[in-house]
């Protein structure tokens, strides 16, 4: 009842199946008519409540803050009816092992190495909240998969949302950012946003040759892709009925004697793919018909050589012809199936050197 002493709870020593074994613990609990505090709860030896304060003034509102334990790491929680905030402290958590004070188990394995979130706006509508969280993880594991780090700082204020990562992967890095912008976010409307989002590989090839180990997509002794960074830029126009089109630009810079390309794309939820590629000499077109399998394409070349493609070609295994350039153009259309391909290829000049041999 409240007012009275204090109330203690004694537990002793105690041991269960999974290996777990629980220490005599003692839990003091205050109650006044204003407040309850706990001073330590384990749920199990791994998992428990430290320093739990709950504030229940008679002039109204309601504040509580406290820490969870849980493996190495402690979670400092403080929260009123309108706001929360959440901040790690102690050693990195691995999640995977934290789940299993929750007779809980993931296929995978990741550590949270830093955490910090905060939250207002509860008793507001959407629109109205404001939110940002940073987060560290590191040594995240699936199957065959690793992902040795990857750090993120979200925020949201108002309407508008904003991401900035940087990931290390597959022997490689990335890092981007992502801004969001909600139209209707007052009346609950999520699926209702326009996003950009802006992302940059500073070394793609170290990134290509882990991937061809995993799906060979290209023979084992084939060359090296040429040292290059790789920058995207996309946009995702969604309404409340989902998203309505989704567009991209790349562009693939060699650091010497390559030849840059670019591309740009377009996707609609009607099954349409479009796009288009270039480089020095070459700009082709695209569409495809993802739902009636059919495609339709053009090319424009002018003193296009072929060899400025040869070291992005030998990384797949193909040799490209040296001495050889053209100027022309080709359209066409077509099925993904084997049926027949129509098209038209004039060609205005070519000319092919071939080397002594």
């Amino acid at each position: 009842k409240p007012g009275r002493d204090d109330s203690r709870l004694k537990l002793g020593a105690l041991a269960t199946a999974g290996g777990y074994a629980f220490a005599a613990q003692e839990t003091v609990i205050h109650w006044t008519e204003e407040s309850l505090s706990v001073n330590q709860f384990d749920i199990t030896p791994r998992l428990g409540v430290r320093e739990l304060t709950v504030n229940m003034p008679l002039a109204g509102g309601l504040a509580a803050n406290g820490v969870v334990a849980v493996e190495d790491s402690r979670l400092i929680v403080n929260g009123t009816l309108d706001s929360a905030t959440l901040r790690m402290e102690g050693a990195p958590l691995p999640v995977q092992e934290a789940l299993k004070n929750l007779a809980l188990a993931i296929p995978a394995e990741v550590t949270v190495r830093s955490l910090e979130a905060s939250f207002t706006g509860f008793d507001k509508t959407p629109d109205q909240w404001q939110a940002s969280a940073k987060a560290e993880v590191s040594d995240v594991t699936y199957e065959d998969w690793r992902v040795e780090s990857l750090a993120l700082d979200a925020n949201k204020t108002g309407s508008d949302g904003k991401l900035n990562f940087t990931l290390a992967a597959l022997d490689s890095t990335a890092n981007g950012e992502a801004s969001l912008r909600w139209r209707d976010l007052a009346s609950g409307a999520w699926t209702d946003f326009e996003a950009e989002a802006k992302a940059a590989v500073p070394q793609l090839s170290p990134l290509f040759k882990a991937l061809n180990g995993k799906f060979k997509f290209a023979p084992t002794d084939a060359a090296p892709l040429p040292s290059s960074a790789l920058t995207l830029d996309a946009k995702v126009d969604s309404g409340p009925e989902g998203i309505r089109a989704a567009d991209a630009r790349w562009l693939l810079s060699p650091e010497k004697e390559a030849a840059p390309l670019a591309g740009e794309n377009r996707w609609t939820p009607d099954g349409k793919l479009r796009g288009t590629l270039g480089t020095d000499g070459l700009r082709a077109t695209y569409a495809l018909d993802l739902t009636a399998k059919r495609y339709e394409g053009s090319a424009d070349l002018e003193t296009f050589r072929p060899e400025r493609l040869a070291s992005w070609a030998a990384a797949a295994g193909v040799t490209l012809p040296t001495g050889m350039n053209a100027s022309g153009t080709w359209k066409g259309s077509g099925d993904f199936a084997a049926e027949p391909h129509r098209g038209s290829f004039d060609i205005t000049s070519f000319e092919w050197v071939r080397q002594e041999t």
